[in-house]
């Protein structure tokens, strides 16, 4: 009797067990890239003010983080396969060994440049792969959260010295970009402005969502349009500025052409935005920051040559720059790596641009114009393919992912992956707009026992024999 029975209890017991195994590892990865969240608002303030003698190193604080949510996605069947995690597979080992020959075994600058270009670009996908629109939204929760005290402390660090500890962190290593009237663009919680920039823009993102879903309760939703239109102006920046502004004309224009209900919406809001900067115009702080933004605006375009300067410098900076680069880089180019800062200073001594400033035409320069363009190629054909479902998704479902979109596609193919904070925006955002695509939640199988599930039963949980209590 025994011997008959035990050949189909063994099947059953196994497939339980994975089930239980996939259940645990998932939970795992989700948690992990909630800490790759936390630590990319909070690396900054780490390096600063925390651990600042571990500055350096926390840099790649985030890729153990992702290396562990790899394990844990393979362990437990999880991770992601598509053309393009294979070919970015293919094209990472190529330039990973191109960059060996040409940097003539400066491994560790070719390392540091595969894990900036290639390392963390899966991790797209698997952010997609655990979380859905539901998870989408919990994150933009914290990010309006946030924003507020985010707010706060760049309005404490605009009106303090650029050689406080605020600012220059507790070792003085942290020099934050000069603005005018002897003041600093704050970095908030992160190292250098560019991180307000890429914060903001989701904290734009999610407001524009709240007032179509109503996920959020409204004080939160006006804290964090306060919060909004704070930072904007004593940040000093035409690229926070601009980044927001695009995010909104990108909504209202979808919303002219497809949904008129919603671009109504959006003009309410963006009228709730102009009454609370009226509201605010008076108040000390915000005066000084207009009076300061207003001369760097006209500093800058008396260098730039008004206008027709700044967009001749932006399109060098995206595009222009780099056409000249293909037919003069070396074949393999001089190096993966060697254009990063981090790079630099391995090989110099000091940060700085040992190849290009701007980010198509170092990319050229590290890995030649076969390798090179091809990532390039890569870059834009995945911003494309991610603004393609995003768009169809908005038109028949919720714009959320096109407004994620919105923040994240001209990074996905321009921002400095070199830069750590660069690189976990382009990621997490372009992982949050590709998750907000799963609007009905996928069913997540539970390590908690069977009969305590009612919503969702796994097949190998109706399957596997009931479990005693």
């Amino acid at each position: 009797m025994t011997a008959a029975i035990a050949p189909t209890i063994a099947p059953t017991m196994t497939a339980g067990a994975r089930a239980r195994r996939s259940s645990k590892n998932l939970h795992r990865v989700r948690q992990l890239v909630w800490a790759y969240f936390w630590l990319l608002i909070f690396e900054g303030a780490l390096r600063k003010w925390v651990l600042p003698f571990a500055s350096n190193p926390l840099l790649i604080v985030r890729d153990p983080v992702v290396l562990l949510a790899y394990f844990y996605a393979w362990r437990g069947g999880l991770f992601p396969r598509n053309t393009f995690l294979l070919f970015g597979a293919a094209l990472g080992l190529l330039s990973l060994a191109a960059g060996l020959i040409a940097t003539e075994g400066a491994a560790f600058v070719t390392v540091y440049g595969f894990r900036a270009h290639f390392l963390q670009l899966p991790m797209i996908f698997l952010i997609a792969k655990v979380f859905d629109a539901r998870d989408v939204q919990r994150v933009g929760y914290w990010v309006l959260l946030l924003s507020v005290p985010m707010a706060l402390l760049m309005a404490l660090q605009f009106l303090s010295p650029p050689q406080s500890v605020i600012n220059s962190g507790a070792e003085e290593n942290f020099e934050q970009l000069q603005s005018v009237m002897g003041r600093i663009r704050p970095a908030g919680t992160f190292s250098y402005i560019s991180g307000p920039t890429l914060f903001f823009a989701l904290v734009a993102v999610f407001i524009l969502h709240s007032q179509i879903s109503k996920r959020y309760p409204l004080f939160l939703t006006l804290a964090a349009s306060l919060g909004l239109l704070v930072a904007a102006v004593v940040s000093g920046s035409r690229g926070l500025v601009g980044g927001i502004g695009v995010i909104f004309l990108f909504a209202l224009l979808f919303g002219v052409f497809f949904k008129p209900r919603l671009a109504a919406r959006w003009i309410g809001g963006f009228l709730v935005l102009l009454l609370l900067f009226y509201v605010i115009r008076n108040v000390p702080i915000i005066q000084l920051s207009l009076s300061a933004f207003t001369e760097r605006l006209n500093s800058a375009s008396g260098v730039e040559g008004g206008a027709e300067g700044f967009l001749s410098r932006v399109w060098d900076t995206l595009v222009g720059n780099a056409y000249p680069t293909l037919f003069h880089s070396p074949h393999i180019g001089h190096g993966l790596g060697v254009g990063t800062n981090v790079g630099a200073i391995l090989l110099s001594g000091k940060a700085q641009f040992l190849l290009a400033e701007s980010e198509w035409q170092r990319i050229i320069m590290e890995s030649g114009p076969f390798l090179g363009g091809s990532f390039l190629l890569y870059r834009v054909v995945l911003s494309l393919w991610l603004g393609r479902l995003a768009i169809l998704h908005a038109i028949r479902q919720d714009p959320l992912p096109l407004l994620l979109f919105s923040s994240c596609g001209l990074n996905l193919t321009h921002a400095n992956l070199g830069q750590p904070t660069a690189l976990g925006f382009v990621i997490l955002s372009s992982g949050l707009c590709l998750a907000a695509t799963r609007t009905v939640p996928q069913k997540r199988p539970s390590a908690r026992p069977a009969p305590r599930l009612q919503s969702y039963r796994s097949p190998a949980a109706v399957n596997a024999p009931v479990p005693a209590s």
